[in-house]
């Protein structure tokens, strides 16, 4: 069952195995969420538009996060960082007036830091897990199960923000969303900031 928190419209910049994966579970369990992703090249969210995944592959990243209530991005830390950028800067007219924005590297701290230091909502989050193949057509609905995904507040996110992404993680099925940072991580960037939300 998907929790009342999950937002039914999500948009993913970058879609290969985690994307997908995420995507599959969130399809699996309720199929009225509208699904919409975007990439450079395109070939990951076509596929999954021609799989039934997504409900469109967009042409251009403004048409992916037009109107999306949850923005995941999909793709290695770097892109992520630019995107964060861009999602602070000429993306921002696009976003609907309370987007929750999240990702799935695993490289939280320089992450958590630039969308703290940009304002943006943003709540980092790390599934812990993976395949050996990559891209679309290994993305799996169970890659998650019983697997943690760590949820990273930045400074920006209010309680709704967080309660989004705990719902997503809660929805693909993951383990429950862990607090704890992953290894080698100081517990203090996993922790939700004090301040107003």
């Amino acid at each position: 069952m998907i929790a009342p928190d999950l937002p039914r419209r999500i948009a993913f910049l970058g879609f290969g195995l985690i994307g997908g994966s995420i995507a599959k579970a969130v399809r699996r369990g309720d199929r009225s969420i509208e699904l919409t992703a975007w990439t450079p090249s395109g070939e990951g969210p076509w596929a999954g538009a021609r799989l039934g995944v997504l409900d469109r592959a967009a042409a251009t990243t403004e048409a992916a996060i037009d109107g999306a209530e949850l923005i995941v991005l999909a793709s290695p830390p770097i892109a992520v960082l630019r995107s964060l950028a861009e999602l602070a800067g000429p993306w921002r007219p696009h976003l609907a007036g309370e987007t929750t924005i999240t990702d799935v590297a695993s490289t939280k701290s320089a992450i958590v830091d630039a969308a703290s230091a940009l304002g943006l909502p943003f709540v980092g989050g790390h599934p812990m897990a993976g395949r050996e193949t990559t891209g679309v057509a290994a993305s799996t609905p169970d890659l998650f199960v019983d697997r943690p995904w760590v949820v990273v507040p930045a400074s920006g996110a209010g309680d709704r923000d967080v309660a989004r992404v705990e719902a997503l993680a809660t929805a693909v099925p993951s383990s429950r969303p862990s607090p704890e940072a992953p290894s080698g991580r100081s517990p203090a960037t996993s922790r939700r900031p004090a301040g107003p939300t």
